[in-house]
This record gives structure tokens, C-alpha cells and sequence, in this order.
């Protein structure tokens, strides 16, 4: 199974509430490409996106630079 979810008003803010990739497909890159799609959205393009967690620290840490990178592109390209 490979989920991901946000919540957005599509005006400030989008926020990541989940992002499960299956046991048994970690570590090839799903979830960094589930975020990279969700962050590079067109109708999210102008808006905030917020990141808060407790369970995927992991996944996160690993991430979190080219996250940031992107998030921070999106911003300076408005």
C-alpha cells in the first residue's frame, strides 16, 4: 500500500498529514517521490506547505534537506 494525504485550503496552506509507503517498498524513493509530487503541485505552487511529525522522524531526517530545497524553490519562484 502507498498512501499519501494533505489538507489544504488552496489560498495559505497545505499540510502533510500522512505519507505510508508498505514495509516491503521503503527505501526505493516512493516516499521522497509521494512528497516531491505533492510539493510541486500546480495548485499548490502558491501556497505554504507545513510539515509536523512524530512517527516518521526517519523518514524525515533522511529527506528533510531536498524537502526544504524544494519547498524553499517553490517559495522564491512566486
Amino acid at each position: 500500500m502507498v498512501l499519501q494525504r494533505a489538507i489544504t485550503d488552496y489560498t495559505t496552506n497545505y499540510y502533510i498529514c500522512d505519507v505510508i509507503v508498505d514495509e516491503e517498498y521503503r527505501g526505493e524513493g516512493i516516499g521522497k517521490k509521494l512528497v516531491e509530487t505533492l510539493i510541486n503541485d500546480e495548485d499548490l505552487l502558491h501556497v505554504r506547505g507545513l510539515l509536523i511529525t512524530k512517527d516518521a522522524k526517519k523518514f524525515y531526517e533522511k529527506n528533510l534537506v531536498f524537502i526544504i530545497k524544494k519547498m524553499l524553490c517553490k517559495k522564491d519562484k512566486k
